[in-house]
């Protein structure tokens, strides 16, 4: 008898009868991600930061702004008219603060126009000397040399209005080398490489969100699938179990070691994170509820390696357009939503030594992205979908949870929805977890690096 080829077997493929639900599991799950989501974007935010307080925000940002004009040269951008939005922004707070005058006077200067008369007149009639003599540098015609450095001695200095002051003053006394020493322009250099390579980055997505949309119609790149696609709601369930597992560990270990060890010392996140990595390690080895899950499974393999690193670098750069796009929607959102930046970011600004920053970039790049993307995408993505019914729900669903658990409140969502969602796009086209992992690496490692080179601007 003649057997005929593999490819014509038209024997059913073998399918694992289905499971019992567990549906507890989700009710558990609802009480507990409930309890960390309203503790991540209702009580940690409320912790102080430098994203809090819009007054030395905007003192930061016209240091910026001046290291910059600084670097290009004073009069390289005098018709560009760089500070009309804060002139703007001070406006009402000018009628009754001397220091939103004295700002708005010396920002005109900058924009190459004369201070308004209002704030000349409000600090000509202050009952402070200092208000006085700063209005009077100003008043046509202008104070001679001797005399203005008399009245420069009359003012504090402290304000960011009255050191602008001070190099205006100079400058037009001669003084070539006084805006560069007030205003560092080597400061502005890592802001410099940042925006060039985020420009670049722009550049690049832009192409690979061209190519992947025309190789898309040409019938070619196609998703392979979530890597569980195919199980019943019963094993659905027990992803949802295995999940629950995994979060409810990193809880308690996180809970237990800051009340084991009282004093912080080198290396206690890591001691956090090893509970959770053994239980990951069980629910990928141990039959439970009458089903094992492998690691291959859930899409970790490193089979055709080379082509899921390309996936990961190629979503990475696709995804800065989207990313620039989601950060200027955040920044309008800053005064209706509470929230701020991660507490990494912050601890990164306050210039920890160098190994805490390998402690860092180790958690934020090898750690977290390795731990998160076995729990929401390779777990909490397909549990979703299956019970939801679409891939789609399944990531809105997951990156929204993914993004509400990080200590960012109301304001990070946004961006990290985006996030999230990418790694889900990334988990569906390649049916791994393996280029996500690097994704999540690579986003981490570029966010990391890019606050530690504009961190001293914020000093």
């Amino acid at each position: 008898m003649q057997v005929p080829p593999v490819q014509f077997d038209l024997s059913a493929p073998k399918v694992d009868p289905p499971l019992p639900r567990l549906p507890w599991v989700w009710v558990g799950f609802t009480v507990l991600f409930a309890y960390i989501i309203f503790n991540s974007l209702f009580v940690r935010t409320s912790r102080p930061s430098i994203t809090e307080d819009p007054v030395k925000l905007q003192e930061k940002a016209l240091e910026m702004q001046m290291g910059m004009k600084s670097m290009m040269g004073s009069n390289s951008n005098q018709n560009l008219h760089l500070f009309d939005q804060q002139i703007e922004e001070l406006l009402v707070p000018s009628k009754k603060e001397a220091k939103a005058q004295k700002l708005r006077i010396v920002l005109r200067v900058e924009n190459n126009t004369p201070p308004f008369k209002d704030d000349m007149a409000n600090l000509a009639k202050s009952p402070k000397v200092e208000d006085q003599a700063f209005a009077k540098l100003y008043t046509e015609p202008k104070p001679k040399k001797e005399e203005a450095l008399k009245l420069l001695k009359q003012i504090n200095g402290d304000e960011i209005s009255e050191r602008i002051a001070a190099v205006q003053v100079k400058e037009s006394f001669g003084d070539k080398e006084i805006r560069s020493k007030t205003f560092d322009p080597s400061r502005m250099l890592g802001f410099s490489i940042v925006a060039t390579l985020a420009i670049f980055g722009l550049g690049i997505g832009f192409i690979l969100w061209y190519i992947y949309g025309f190789q898309r119609q040409a019938g070619k790149l196609l998703p392979k699938g979530l890597p569980l696609a195919n199980i019943d709601l019963g094993r659905a369930d027990r992803l949802g179990f295995f999940g629950l597992a995994i979060i409810s560990t990193y809880v308690l270990s996180g809970a237990a070691v800051s009340k084991l060890f009282k004093h912080e010392f080198f290396g206690i996140e890591l001691l956090a994170y090893l509970p959770v990595f053994v239980v990951i390690g069980v629910l990928l080895n141990v039959p439970i509820f009458g089903w094992r899950v492998t690691p291959k499974a859930i899409g970790l393999s490193f089979e055709k390696f080379p082509e899921k690193l390309g996936w990961a670098f190629g979503a990475f750069f696709a995804n800065i357009p989207v990313m620039l796009v989601m950060v200027a929607i955040t920044a309008g959102l800053q005064k209706v939503l509470p929230g701020g930046g991660h507490p990494v970011s912050e601890e990164i600004m306050n210039n920890p030594k160098p190994m805490e920053l390998v402690k860092i970039g180790f958690l934020a790049c090898v750690v977290a992205p390795i731990w998160e993307e076995i729990f929401f995408r390779g777990l909490l993505f397909p549990a979703f979908t299956k019970v939801l019914g679409k891939p789609i729900f399944g990531a809105l669903l997951s990156s929204f949870i993914f993004a509400a658990i990080h200590p960012q409140g109301l304001l990070g969502i946004p961006v990290l929805m985006v996030v999230a969602l990418m790694l889900c796009a990334v988990s569906y086209q390649t049916k791994s977890l393996m280029a996500n992992i690097m994704l999540h690496g690579l986003h981490n490692g570029a966010t990391l690096l890019a606050a530690l080179v504009i961190a001293p601007l914020f000093k």
